[in-house]
């Protein structure tokens, strides 16, 4: 069965801690403590971030909404025009 979660949180936890470890590095930060710190962080923001933006994608879908039940959207305006 799939689950949404293990795809979302480690995007976000990856992010985070290349983000932390790029600026870190770009500091001159070149010790250990930067990877344990972008690793802390990746768990302490990366996690919830993920579990939010999972319940915000299930809550919220993008298709099937009643506008559309065939899920395909409505042609653009020049597309619908009499042509001739």
């Amino acid at each position: 069965m799939f689950r949404l979660r293990w795809l979302i949180i480690p995007l976000w936890m990856g992010c985070v801690s290349c983000a932390v470890i790029i600026a870190g590095l770009s500091a001159g930060w070149y010790d250990w403590q930067t990877f344990v710190i972008a690793s802390v962080l990746a768990v302490l923001i990366g996690v919830p971030a993920g579990i939010l933006t999972t319940r915000y994608l299930r809550t919220h879908p993008r298709h099937g909404d009643g506008h559309h039940p065939s899920m395909q959207p409505d042609p653009p305006r020049w597309m619908r025009l009499r042509r001739g």
